[in-house]
């Protein structure tokens, strides 16, 4: 009888644990827009924040372009802003918000869950 109620506890915490992992994982994943088996990643784009920023963005930001080219802009459940985490200028660490949507170039991967 008690080995049974053990091997019962040790399942049951296998299994919270497996459910706090996906929920983690999913929590990480929420800035992605999910299409069929691929996903949907905006990437910073320096050419179009040219194009579409305001003078004064521009200003403000100059110096850290080429830093954030490319880099991931994470967008949560439908946001209009999005956030681009943890990045390096000299030995600074910066998050920049609010990043639009109209800055960032769009990038298909395939889902690997």
């Amino acid at each position: 009888m008690i080995r049974r109620a053990k091997r019962n506890f040790y399942a049951v915490s296998i299994v919270l644990i497996m459910l706090f992992v996906a929920k983690n994982v999913l929590k990480t994943m929420n800035h992605l827009k999910l299409m069929g088996d691929k996903m949907i990643v905006y990437r910073f784009d320096k050419e179009r924040f040219n194009k579409n920023a305001d003078k004064g963005i521009k200003r403000i930001l100059s110096k850290h372009l080429d830093y954030i080219d490319n880099l991931e802009v994470k967008f949560i459940d439908g946001e209009e802003w999005g956030t681009v985490e943890n990045y390096v200028v000299g030995q600074e660490r910066y998050c920049l918000y609010p990043v639009k949507k109209e800055w960032c170039s769009i990038e298909e991967q395939l889902r690997i869950i």
